[in-house]
């Protein structure tokens, strides 16, 4: 019942486009889809895409008789996995198997291999979500072809694999996920663009029309001009950063220029995003749903780019405003602030957000010192709501109230938009001031301000929650402890003052899917207003 009154509060956020397409979405999840294959060629060579150079689960190593599997920890062998596919408790280890994209280590030395393990899945995979979901299918197009490019022409399997490709792309057509939008239909027209582009078949110039279409306008909308992907996630902007790589090689191999320049423009504009946002030690921002093990990390994306003739931005130090995509921060040299102040998620697709506005992570002397959660799964259950929540997250949080209303696994009935945000920067004392009026307590009568001042080895948190008793959190990174004040790692030491008592509590910290740590979270407690300094001992 409960989920019932949230669902109106939820489909608020759609377009009456994606609620239209969510209706046809789930027909296609309940009647599965009779679109079937059919013959194809080749009409060029398709470039490995970047997927193909990453280490990243699942893991497959192949033996005598067997093929196993490691998928973040679980191991199992491929030929007995009926049992495992079935397995419905755990959505994302199934379908990360389901894109095939391990395959692409076996090429090309083994692509006869490659293509039976590729044709037995789909001979068992039920031509229905989540095994044939548009997005599913547009990652596995890309590794379907790239097999069958290692076939001989006159091949049994590179037919067959041909074949299925040519599915993959009719259902990529017919069910574009605009439900969803975002990353998922980024990665959806990508694959339309893939079969326009490589397959030799009577309607390939219809995928590759809508694909071009598609694609010019998701750029548009999706990628802000900061070049900052809009769901405002810095995990999934690695990701889509990875589709953009792609779609450049393979526009350059065909020679369409129209679409290689324009997405040349975009990937220039997110890769100075990227390497502005990155740590002195070249991590993410743990914001929203951002945890290695899905995505290229960032240093793969910029020898990627690198190898596309696309020269890396340079870090400079001193502050940085992206105020559209709401990441506001500065650097001095191995000292970094980065701040989340911007909307919830996406406007059409918030489902990768956290109750995180107005959370910071802080880096001293090189070494990260206060970090944000991160994310362990897309499971329901108590570490995806923790991972979701305000208290998982570095702000003021009055009487345990959450930010934003989520449910289920990507739900928000209800999200948060800033107030306003004030910055300015003193270059004579290198100092960066920066104050967040929040009206995520807004529903409750409560207005939170918080103000930073940022500067070399030393930063001050003063929050303002104006006739209420409230805590600020800080999540301090794995190998620090606190001690009487300080703040403690190896040969650092950080002083902490507060106005308020001090108290710890061990956390989890979630740096890579379906990994956990523990670490300290430190809990200033007060009322209408609460002052931190940490400080470097030098």
């Amino acid at each position: 019942m409960k989920q019932l009154l949230l669902y109106p509060a939820t489909l608020q956020h759609l377009r009456p486009i994606q609620a239209a397409h969510l209706v046809r979405d789930r027909l296609f999840r309940l009647l599965g889809s009779s679109l079937r294959g059919d013959d194809a060629t080749l009409k060029r060579t398709p470039p490995l895409t970047l997927r193909a150079a990453l280490n990243l689960p699942p893991y497959a190593k192949k033996s005598a008789d067997r093929l196993e599997m490691d998928i973040f920890g679980v191991r199992f062998d491929w030929r007995k996995g009926v049992v495992w596919y079935e397995d419905r408790r755990d959505g994302l280890r199934p379908e990360t198997l389901y894109y095939l994209e391990f395959l692409l280590h076996f090429l090309p030395d083994e692509a006869g291999f490659a293509a039976d393990v590729a044709l037995d899945f789909l001979r068992w995979a039920p031509r229905r979500p989540p095994q044939f979901a548009a997005y599913t299918a547009a990652r596995r197009l890309t590794v379907l072809c790239a097999i069958a490019a290692c076939l001989p022409p006159d091949s049994p399997k590179r037919r067959q694999l041909l074949n299925a490709a040519t599915q993959h792309a009719r259902i990529l057509f017919c069910h574009t996920e605009h439900h969803l939008s975002a990353n998922h239909l980024l990665k959806c027209v990508k694959g339309l663009l893939w079969a326009g582009y490589f397959l030799r078949h009577k309607e390939a110039a219809r995928w590759l029309a809508k694909g071009r279409f598609l694609w010019r306008r998701v750029l548009r909308k999706q990628f802000l001009p900061s070049g900052c992907h809009y769901e405002r996630c810095c995990g999934y902007h690695c990701a889509v950063v990875e589709d953009l790589l792609d779609v450049v090689a393979a526009s350059r191999v065909v020679g369409d220029e129209r679409i290689a320049s324009c997405t040349k423009k975009v990937l220039e504009r997110a890769l100075r995003f990227l390497v502005t946002i990155l740590h002195p030690d070249g991590t993410l921002p743990l914001f929203g749903d951002t945890a290695a093990g899905l995505a290229p990390q960032p240093a793969d994306i910029l020898r990627s780019a690198e190898t596309l003739g696309l020269r890396p931005p340079v870090v400079e130090n001193g502050p940085f405003v992206f105020a559209d995509a709401g990441f506001y921060g500065a650097r001095f040299g191995g000292d970094f602030l980065v701040v989340t102040a911007g909307r919830t998620g996406a406007p059409d697709q918030p489902g990768h957000a956290h109750c995180d506005f107005g959370s910071f992570e802080l880096s001293l002397g090189g070494r990260r010192v206060v970090t944000d959660t991160g994310v362990y799964d897309y499971t329901a259950g108590a570490r995806r709501d923790w991972a979701r929540s305000t208290a998982a997250h570095n702000v003021a949080q009055p009487d345990n109230l959450e930010q934003a209303r989520f449910w289920a696994v990507h739900r928000f009935a209800e999200v948060s938009c800033p107030r306003a945000v004030r910055w300015r920067y003193e270059g004579k004392s290198g100092r960066l001031i920066l104050q967040i009026v929040g009206s995520v307590y807004h529903r409750y009568g409560l207005l939170w301000i918080r103000r930073l001042v940022f500067q070399t080895n030393r930063v001050e948190i003063t929050d303002q929650v104006n006739g209420a008793d409230f805590v600020c959190r800080l999540h301090l990174a794995p190998e620090w402890r606190y001690e009487d004040g300080t703040i403690l790692a190896e040969d650092t030491r950080l002083s902490l003052k507060a106005s308020g008592s001090i108290s710890t509590e061990k956390k989890p910290l979630w740096e890579h899917f379906y990994r956990e740590r523990q670490r300290l979270c430190i809990i200033v407690r007060g009322r209408n207003r609460i002052w931190v300094r940490i400080k470097r001992c030098i």
